[in-house]
């Protein structure tokens, strides 16, 4: 499909922000197919991962504007666009993290098992640019460089938790670093992976940090949070959806043969 087909399949609706107030999902845009991940970047770049396997980028006109295709590292098991000069994407399976750059192009590659850690889960975007990784053969969370390199490693976070501790998301906004397991809460750590406190009855599984709010999935609603002022908000999901993506730039959510990117200001 050439890219002016799909630049014209591309649905692009712009919503009056202060008719819809703050308290529901704005529509952004429509892409006319099923994807498994999503993401957007703070440039207006919007990141699907489809069931083929392969990684599109879309501009904020609508057109694609490049693809990234691996057919020998498995599933992708999560993207990561905080740095849109560098996009991650983690097989987990094969333990290797591959880097793309802005036209989604390979620009290198880590495999966690050459800086010593095996049991790699989950893998964030510093906020200095470079990784925090969350091993679970050792239950730690760990600050790398990008050549792979430790900067800081925790103690085993599951100690802090009646039940363990198997996070499935991690982020960092700056000032403190958040792991989430949907089924024993969070912890939070400062910049140096020294913990700050943990939570074992916030649960939840995929979110993001946005400055000082958690935005996070609660059953048929997106959950936002001040981590600072512990002031919260819910808004609704639309009826017959599927999250695909949460970020401070953006809701994915699937209907059907619909992929539909909104936002949720606080």
């Amino acid at each position: 499909m050439s890219k002016l087909l799909l630049s014209s399949v591309f649905c692009f609706m712009m919503i009056d922000t202060m008719a819809a107030g703050a308290d529901s999902l704005r529509l952004i845009r429509t892409l006319p197919f099923a994807c498994q991940l999503a993401a957007a970047d703070h440039l207006g770049n919007a990141y699907v991962v489809r069931e083929s396997g392969s990684v599109e980028k879309y501009d904020n006109s609508g057109n694609m504007a490049g693809i990234y295709v691996n057919k020998r590292l498995g599933d992708i098991t999560a993207i990561d666009v905080v740095n849109p000069m560098q996009i991650l994407v983690w097989y987990r399976a094969f333990q290797t993290l591959v880097f793309l750059d802005r036209t989604m192009n390979e620009m290198g590659r880590m495999e966690f098992s050459a800086a010593g850690y095996y049991g790699v889960s989950i893998v964030t975007t510093a906020a200095d640019g470079n990784l925090w990784i969350y091993d679970e053969l050792i239950n730690k969370a760990v600050k790398l460089t990008r050549e792979g390199n430790v900067m800081f490693e925790s103690w085993p976070l599951n100690l802090d938790f009646r039940k363990g501790f198997s996070p499935v998301c991690i982020r960092d906004n700056g000032e403190r670093v958040v792991l989430a397991d949907p089924a024993n809460g969070l912890c939070q750590l400062d910049q140096y992976s020294g913990t700050l406190g943990s939570n074992p009855l916030a649960r939840t599984g995929l979110f993001d940090l946005s400055g000082d709010w958690m935005i996070s999935a609660d059953g048929n609603n997106i959950l936002h949070k001040n981590l600072r002022t512990l002031q919260t908000y819910e808004v609704p999901l639309p009826a017959g959806s599927e999250i695909r993506g949460i970020s401070g730039h953006g809701i994915f959510l699937q209907r059907n043969e619909r992929l539909e990117w909104y936002h949720s200001g606080h």
